[in-house]
């Protein structure tokens, strides 16, 4: 996503309102400026392109709702002439004018609507990310809460939800007092998820507001849903529960998958290191070996350097014995005076 807001930063020089006005040769260049970093198989490359375009015109998208917002300060790297084109084509422009007046009456309407505060962020990654904060899982309703509060002033974006979260104390007080009056001597026996789920209203167009992110026909429809947890699915009765314990079992083990990764790419490396100290210390071995031939193959007997030769070569040869000498008579006279 980082990279396709540099792509868009670096070449956006039209005031196109948004990602499908922009034309196709120069979403190409778009997409050929950000492939300059990435390779892939190029029978992927369709898919590829297909994938660009849809975070390209999110991220566009995002782009728009900041400056119209007034978020200026994340917009310094736009010209100022850009954004004045920008701005008075949202002011003039026919067809946005009908869907800004479109959903102001959706905001204003009491049916309710999807309103959350959590951006592109999915449902699963906002519950693990807080998980990571708070040390341990959150409640639904705590990540109900969490994605419907702006994050500028901790103020609720809707009075629906504020409704609905008072609406949630209140059946969590009456739960714990419940609780306590039939003997239990802790309130943590109350399961804030299940009184959560009392809570939420009726299903409306197939879908529960405040439930999470489930399609609501059938799980064999398809898998995960949106990302805000105003859309959600109706799978009331046994089926919520399940469906939820499955989704947080299938997150402990991503967790546990991970750490399992972590170690062995640790072990991996740990592993590596040792044999290349191995091999290092082998070499020296065998190094020290060859110093070693070389200084002691000139002293051992028959060698080329012992015998002053080049070729093999024996001992030499000893010299004759002298010839026994017999005692003459001068010595005979010699002995005898002795």
């Amino acid at each position: 996503m980082q990279a396709i807001s540099d792509v868009i930063e670096l070449m956006l020089n039209e005031p196109w309102l948004n990602y499908s006005e922009i034309p196709e040769d120069v979403q190409k260049r778009w997409f050929e400026k950000w492939a300059e970093g990435f390779t892939w198989p190029a029978a992927e490359s369709k898919q590829i392109r297909k994938s660009f375009d849809y975070w390209a015109g999110r991220r566009y998208q995002q782009l728009m709702r900041d400056l119209c917002g007034g978020e200026l300060q994340r917009l310094k790297w736009m010209s100022e002439t850009l954004k004045k084109q920008l701005l008075d084509r949202f002011a003039n422009d026919p067809g946005f004018k009908k869907h800004q007046a479109s959903s102001k009456a959706n905001r204003a309407s009491s049916k309710g609507g999807c309103l959350q505060t959590g951006g592109f962020a999915t449902i699963p990654k906002t519950r693990a990310k807080m998980t990571r904060s708070l040390d341990r899982s959150p409640t639904d309703a705590e990540v109900f809460r969490a994605t419907h509060t702006r994050k500028r002033d901790r103020s609720i974006v809707e009075k629906r939800v504020d409704d609905l979260l008072t609406e949630y104390s209140a059946n969590l007080e009456q739960a714990t007092q419940q609780a306590q009056e039939e003997g239990d001597e802790s309130a943590a026996t109350v399961d804030l998820d299940v009184v959560w789920r009392q809570t939420l209203s009726e299903p409306c167009k197939n879908r529960v507001y405040g439930a999470g992110g489930f399609f609501a026909s059938s799980l064999c429809r398809s898998g995960f849903g949106g990302s805000s947890t105003s859309a959600s699915s109706t799978h009331t009765g046994s089926a919520v529960p399940e469906v939820q314990n499955l989704s947080q079992s299938l997150q402990t083990q991503g967790h546990m998958l991970q750490q399992h990764i972590d170690e062995v790419r640790t072990l991996k490396d740990t592993l590596a290191e040792r044999d290349a100290r191995a091999e290092e210390h082998l070499k020296r071995m065998e190094e020290m070996q060859r110093q070693m031939a070389a200084f002691y193959d000139p002293l051992r007997p028959g060698s080329s350097a012992t015998a002053g030769g080049s070729g093999p070569s024996t001992a030499p040869p000893l010299p004759p014995r002298p010839p026994p000498q017999h005692p003459t008579p001068e010595d005979d006279d010699d002995y005898k005076d002795v």
